[in-house]
């Protein structure tokens, strides 16, 4: 009781605010209570009075004037003799538990938790080993960074603004502030101009700073009646207090608004000063202990680093944690052991850049001076005597190095940096080894010039790796790099339990070997199979999970591989077939807010935004990693499957707005098709059908709870259309499904979207084609599109322009003999011709432009024939017929081969001497056109082409 109450005491604001006044006394009454060691109590000191005794010996009323801190407790505990280190050793739990309770560090007593802070460092001191763990265990507590990596920019501003202002209220440093002086040199208005409106009078009351001006003369009141005066009076009273009253409500709503949010600010203001009142006291705590037993702590950088190195970037703690980063590097061995701020401020930037904070990046860590010092130091002190560091004390500093190496750009300070990691990777080392794996990696992928260095240290790494570093062994398999993932086959053999044939128990490990069997490159694929049948590996269902979750993969070449791994899983294993395929489709996720570029850079900050890509990038990649997979599972689904499969490419895959998506999406839903087609073209074709519906928007959108605009369901009708053709391709050629399809088809090709049509156009030729013995009904066909191309009307260019698509893969399917054997190109030239219809010239112009570019150079024969009507056109007195023609002749000369040059250069050349002007313009655009050919085409034209065109300069 006596030694609670000199702890309140020496809590006091009056007594240790004299400084040595009262310490001597108050050292002198705690060593009073300590018993000789002779004494019974002193052999049984328990865990208790143990930790009361270290609170009281430290506490700053004893220490506070004293040079040594921790004098007290050391006379104490050689009083005590060997008890103290007894009750440590035997009661370290429960004394580490008070040091950190509500007795020392979590006292609201400032004095209380100075004390716990300096005690932590004797109880180093005294019994390290046996305190080690219940001290990493209550660091652990006290800086736990859960709720520190929630804080907000807006938060930490809030936090730095003052006490009773706005965060929004303070001007960023560095902005200039105008200052608004109102000039009293400028005359005002006079005599009839002067207005009696004290609107326009000046805020001090001055009508005019004119002093000779003269007072106005008073105005003639009217007399009016008493009750109109009263009337008057009220109303103009009640209309004075009605103005008031508004203004004083806006007034006060502001104030309300803005104490509303000064009370919002001041609760995060409070809670973040919590956040780091704890982590500072929990960061000064570690320094403490690291100070007390420096030579313990320098074996157990790794540990201790851990806790503190993260939160050296921290806008709100980055101080304490410097300064406890300081105290680790004190503990390093010579040289830099001696240059402990050099090393801490180069830790500090290392932690900057992998936050990406303040503009540090990894490109820019060679550059620093404090980088390029610490490397330095690192490399003089060990490659030229071959003396490696100790692995606690590699370990703080392999940050730096690996920073150097994140470095695209090659520079001295890499060779020195990897020179320096070559002596530390022997079997036997007690070093970061799967971090430096890791690092191995991504060297080797960003500096490919590296593998002769990195190859053997890879190796050499890979041969001390244990059963819990085995997954950074293997990380290199899902490297996007072919020459990465094979330097990783290498080293894997290296591996003692892959190299034993032993069986791995990690499923994430065997999941990635069972991917890398599956490598698309095949010289990668072999190494990893005999690795599995060396381990008697088996394809268990529990793989399945893994293997979906490298579907969202970054790189392409793991989706692929993640995606035949889970197709040959889910065959071995039938019965996850559904819920295979539901994981699968759950990656897809919700669509992400949409944001421009321009509102992103107004309403979020820099890492705000780097978030924001770095969701997107990654949704981006598990929708691809989607497609992958249905398309790996479409030989694999059952019916049912199928059906739930391209529910969901027409519900939310094919409306995907990222064209690399989408096509993915189409990709898949074609190998679906083609993999059950022919099986289930009757039971399939009625739900496309349904898909193209007028109300089909409206039932998608309810499905899949995403809005459905024109645009987006024009992209779903597009894919849809691609998938029906190519189920309708499975139907015999006498159905009549067949025919009715292509109908649809065709009304399709009403949509006023490109895409649709030209989807629809490539779709045809397959559809068309077992129907050419039907002459009737391919005349009808390519007579009704035909005359589609006359179209006219508002809509009349969609008309035309889906009319020259599916014009130009009808052709394709009948064969280019359909083009003349039907009569097709004599009835475009009698369109070109007809000088009353502009939109029949333009629809077959388009129709010449689509057939150039479906048939390609099967077309070129036909050009010679098409040339004058181009030349023709580009005369044309309408204007979307020259435009027409400028397209058509783009088209073509960009599918003319050498020999189509030849044939067609003469005749252009020849219309340059034509007497007419109009065929000589034409003739010199269509000239200009040959800039589309191939380069070997049009390098062989040039020698020609450019002195006739100089000849006509002067016309």
């Amino acid at each position: 009781s006596q030694a609670l109450v000199l702890v309140d005491v020496a809590a006091g604001e009056a007594v240790s605010g004299a400084v040595g006044t009262y310490s001597h006394s108050f050292r002198a009454a705690t060593l009073a209570l300590v018993p000789p060691a002779s004494t019974a109590s002193a052999d049984a000191l328990s865990g208790t009075s143990t930790s009361e005794l270290l609170l009281m010996a430290h506490h700053p009323a004893i220490t506070a004037g004293v040079a040594n801190k921790r004098a007290t407790w050391q006379v104490a505990v050689s009083r005590l003799q060997g008890a103290v280190i007894t009750s440590l050793k035997g009661n370290s739990q429960g004394i580490l538990e008070v040091l950190f309770g509500s007795s020392g560090l979590g006292s609201s007593s400032p004095g209380d938790v100075a004390a716990a802070q300096l005690a932590l460092g004797s109880v180093m001191a005294c019994a390290p080993g046996a305190c080690l763990d219940p001290l990493l265990a209550g660091l652990s507590q006290w800086l736990d960074r859960s709720e520190h990596d929630a804080v907000t920019a807006d938060d930490v501003a809030v936090y730095n603004t003052p006490e009773g202002i706005l965060s929004s209220e303070v001007v960023p440093q560095g902005v200039y502030v105008p200052e608004v002086v109102v000039s009293k040199n400028v005359r005002k208005a006079r005599g009839r101009m002067r207005s009696d409106n004290r609107a326009f009078a000046t805020a001090d009351g001055d009508d005019d700073d004119d002093e000779s001006a003269q007072p106005a003369p008073a105005r003639t009141v009217p007399v009016r009646s008493a009750a109109a005066g009263r009337g008057a009076s009220r109303g103009g009273s009640a209309a004075g207090a009605a103005s008031g009253k508004g203004h004083k409500d806006a007034a006060s709503r502001q104030a309300e608004m803005r104490a509303k949010k000064l009370a919002e600010e001041a609760e995060v203001r409070a809670r973040v000063r919590s956040l780091k009142a704890r982590l500072d006291t929990g960061l000064t705590a570690l320094q403490a202990a690291v100070d007390g037993n420096t030579g313990f702590a320098a074996n157990h950088l790794r540990e201790l680093s851990q806790l503190s190195q993260p939160l050296l970037s921290s806008p709100i703690s980055g101080e304490a944690a410097f300064s406890a980063v300081r105290s680790l590097a004190r503990c390093m061995p010579p040289p830099l052991g001696g240059r402990s701020l050099l090393l801490a401020g180069c830790l500090r930037l290392v932690s900057l850049a992998v936050r990406g904070a303040e503009g540090v990046t990894y490109d820019s860590m060679p550059q620093r001076t404090a980088v390029s010092e610490v490397i330095q130091a690192l490399y003089q002190s060990t490659v030229p005597p071959r003396r490696a560091l100790p692995g606690p004390s590699y370990a703080l500093v392999f940050p730096v190095l690996a920073a150097v190496l994140h470095c695209p750009s090659i520079t001295p300070l890499h060779d020195q940096a990897l020179s320096v990691l070559a002596l530390h990777v022997a079997p036997e080392q007690d070093i970061p080894r799967d971090d430096s794996l890791t690092l191995l990696y991504h060297l080797l992928g960003i500096i490919p010039a590296y593998r002769d260095r990195v190859q053997p240290l890879l190796r050499s790494l890979c041969s001390g790796v244990t059963d819990v570093e085995l997954p950074a062994a293997v990380s290199g398999l899902l490297s996007g790099s072919a020459a990465v993932r094979a330097a990783a086959l290498l080293a894997l053999g290296a591996v003692p339990t892959l190299a034993e044939g032993l069986f791995p128990e990690s499923v994430e490990v065997l999941a990635v070997l069972a991917l890398a069997r599956h490598d698309v490159d095949e010289d990668n694929a072999a190494a990893p199979q005999k690795l599995w049948e060396q381990a008697g590996c088996i394809l268990d269902e529990s793989l399945i999970a893994p293997l979906v979750h490298h579907l969202a993969s970054d790189q392409l070449d793991v989706r692929a591989a993640a995606a035949a791994a889970l197709a040959d899983a889910v065959q071995q294993h039938p019965a996850a077939t559904g819920a295979s395929l539901a994981a699968v489709l759950e990656l897809f996720g919700d669509d992400l807010d949409d944001q421009d570029a321009v509102a992103a850079s107004v309403l979020l900050d820099e890492s705000e935004r780097q978030a924001q890509q770095a969701a997107r990038a990654a949704q981006s990649a598990a929708r691809l990693g989607v497609a992958a997979g249905l398309e790996s599972l479409s030989a694999v689904l059952s019916a049912p499957d199928v059906r739930v499969a391209l529910d969901f490419l027409v519900n939310r895959g094919l409306g995907e707005p990222a064209d690399k998506i989408r096509e993915a999406m189409v990709a898949a839903g074609v190998a679906l098709v083609e993999a059950h087609g022919e099986l289930l073209a009757q039971q399939l074709l009625p739900q496309f059908e349904s898909y193209l519906d007028p109300a089909a928007a409206a039932r998608m959108a309810a499905a899949s709870d995403q809005p459905m605009d024109e645009a987006r369901y024009d992209l779903v009708r597009e894919g849809v259309v691609v998938l029906l053709g190519m189920m309708a391709g499975h139907l015999q050629a006498g159905d009549a499904k067949r025919r009715s399809i292509i109908d649809m088809l065709l009304d399709v090709l009403n949509t006023p979207s490109e895409a649709v049509q030209r989807a629809v156009s490539n779709c045809l030729p397959r559809l068309v084609q077992p129907l050419s013995d039907d002459k009737a009904y391919i005349e009808g066909l390519l007579g009704r599109l035909i005359a589609a191309l006359r179209a006219g009307g508002p809509s009349g260019y969609g008309l035309r322009r889906g009319a020259a698509y599916g014009l130009s893969g009808v052709v394709k399917g009948l064969g280019i003999g359909s083009f003349k054997g039907y009569g097709v190109l004599e009835s475009l030239k009698g369109m070109v011709e007809n000088k009353k219809d502009a939109d029949g010239r333009e629809g077959s112009l388009q129709a010449f432009e689509c057939l150039c570019e479906k048939l390609g150079r099967l077309f070129e024969p036909y050009v010679i024939h098409i040339l004058p009507l181009l030349l023709q056109c580009f005369g044309d007195p309408s204007h979307q017929v020259r435009a027409a023609a400028e397209d058509a002749a783009r088209s073509i000369m960009g599918q003319l081969s050498a020999s189509g040059v030849k044939l067609v250069l003469p005749a252009l050349l020849k219309g340059l001497e034509d007497s007419a002007w109009r065929t000589k313009q034409g003739s010199i655009q269509l000239l200009g056109a040959m800039a589309h050919c191939a380069p070997k085409q049009l390098g062989s034209c040039l020698p020609t082409v450019v002195p006739a065109l100089g000849g006509v300069l002067g016309k």
